[in-house]
């Protein structure tokens, strides 16, 4: 993976790009940051270059990637292929694969059998990299048929994370690890805290997570850590018209929506449709009319729809009332929504007022956070059309047909 791949992110392979130039690559590095974020295509792409960098031919130019610079940023040799360089390297195009011997992955697996370690999984692995590198934990389990099992990363595989990177370099240069989630780590992050402080002779470990605090200080203090924020609308906008070819005004919307997660937003991509907007004014139509059938007929649709795509028409209705807000404030030209949107932007702004619709987005929001972690989605969505109605009752003038 080059860093041409790689949406957006710029300054953050710049100073990845740096630490390479100017030999200041840490044994140990932390990236760390949101769900589609990119965090773990950075790692993947800057491992992927180590490792073509560090070829006995450059080691002329690289002997040592971890002392002390030799060279400046300003006047560093230009014989050290830079990432965006490096895609005929016969190296590279084994790296492309994820068939290097001295590239190793550690991430959450299940146990299919006992002692099972990464490599057991490594097939589904290499098509998640391929096919899904945006994608989170949900994707990865869903990949690996997991069900209601729970992910870990074992002792067995603490284990065999020692056996091999105490392997000779199969090409002379450097071993890398990615540890993808070291917050699965858990209490066996404890065993490997004296190899990630002295590891053997030219080896890297690279961990990406989402989440620090779940991460064992001990194995923290020992990471050079590296923020990725999240990505712009605007990246996220020309990646999906780009890769996706979206229209350019369905991909702004969907962009605005995705919260910078590159990751939902291919999600909702591939699954909004017209019918999104239909189910949300239909929802709102029986809250309106206080049609309790309806609405128990509604949250049993909904209940059937899945978590993930629960999840995403919350988001795309959150979505629409901000649109609403924008409205209220701006007028109509501050909406940014399709013409069936826009029609019920419009009339969502005659019954509500902008108190009502931030208590209505936080309410979408709470139950977002309820489908992750597997609430009755049949009776979340009747909670939520008691709630809604109960807000909307001091405003009966129009119903959103």
């Amino acid at each position: 993976m080059l860093f041409n791949d790689i949406i957006g992110q710029e300054e953050i392979k710049r100073g990845l790009t740096d630490m390479v130039v100017n030999q200041r690559v840490s044994h140990a590095l932390l990236f760390y940051g949101s769900e589609g974020s990119g965090h773990l295509a950075l790692a993947v792409a800057f491992a992927q270059y180590l490792l073509v960098v560090s070829q006995p031919k450059h080691k002329k130019q690289a002997t040592n990637l971890f002392s002390e610079p030799k060279v400046s940023h300003e006047h560093h040799d230009t014989a050290l292929p830079l990432p965006n360089e490096i895609a005929d390297n016969a190296t590279y195009k084994r790296l492309k694969k994820f068939g290097h011997p001295d590239l190793h992955f550690c991430f959450p697996f299940i146990n299919k059998k006992p002692d099972s370690v990464s490599d057991d999984f490594m097939e589904q692995w290499k098509s998640f990299l391929t096919n899904s590198i945006y994608g989170n934990l949900y994707d990865w389990l869903q990949l690996i048929g997991a069900e209601n099992q729970q992910a870990n990363i074992t002792a067995k595989e603490v284990k065999d994370i020692f056996r091999k990177l105490h392997l000779t370099s199969f090409e002379g240069g450097y071993k890398i690890l990615i540890i993808w989630l070291p917050e699965f780590l858990g209490k066996e992050g404890n065993k490997l805290l004296k190899l990630i402080e002295e590891p053997p002779a030219g080896t890297i470990f690279i961990l990406v997570a989402n989440n620090t605090d779940l991460i064992l200080p001990t194995i923290l203090s020992r990471c050079q850590t590296i923020k990725i924020p999240r990505l712009t609308t605007k990246e996220i906008a020309t990646a999906l018209h780009t890769q996706l070819d979206l229209s350019t005004e369905l991909a702004n919307n969907i962009a605005t929506v995705s919260n910078g997660n590159y990751r939902e937003a291919v999600f909702l991509a591939q699954n909004v449709d017209n019918t999104w907007i239909e189910i949300i004014k239909n929802w709102m139509n029986k809250i309106f009319a206080h049609d309790l059938v309806g609405q128990i007929n509604i949250a049993e649709e909904l209940s059937a729809l899945g978590r993930e795509k629960q999840k995403y028409l919350l988001l795309y209705f959150i979505n629409l009332i901000e649109q609403a807000v924008y409205c209220i404030v701006m007028g109509e030209k501050g909406i940014q929504v399709t013409n069936a949107e826009k029609d019920f932007v419009i009339k969502l702004t005659k019954i509500t007022h902008i108190g009502t619709l931030e208590v209505f987005s936080k309410e979408l929001e709470n139950a977002i956070y309820y489908i992750e972690r597997n609430a009755s989605s049949k009776m979340l969505f009747q909670t939520l059309s008691f709630k809604f109605f109960y807000l909307l009752k001091e405003k009966k003038q129009i119903i959103l047909m």
